[in-house]
């Protein structure tokens, strides 16, 4: 999971393994990044305990548009070339 540094800069520390965690969770350069992966045509959006990784998140790096969740790769590889 992507942290931020007393000095501002970000590291990854290891996930716990508990409910919720990110299908992906990583950085591209600097900035970090969470995709959640969803079968075409199931649920859209993520569930009660991805919301509290998907806020963790966001309230540790105030990146609110750098979690997606993608139904194909061709989801993925859009969000991938929007990130900076």
């Amino acid at each position: 999971m992507p942290r931020r540094g007393r000095d501002g800069t970000f590291y990854l520390q290891r996930n716990q393994e508990g409910p919720g965690k990110p299908d992906i969770a990583g950085f591209k350069g600097k900035t970090g990044f969470l995709i959640e992966l969803k079968m075409p045509g199931k649920e859209i959006k993520p569930g009660s305990d991805q919301e509290i990784w998907h806020n963790d998140f966001i309230d540790r790096t105030g990146a609110r548009d750098r979690i997606a969740v993608c139904h194909s790769v061709d989801e993925g590889e859009a969000f991938w070339k929007g990130l900076p």
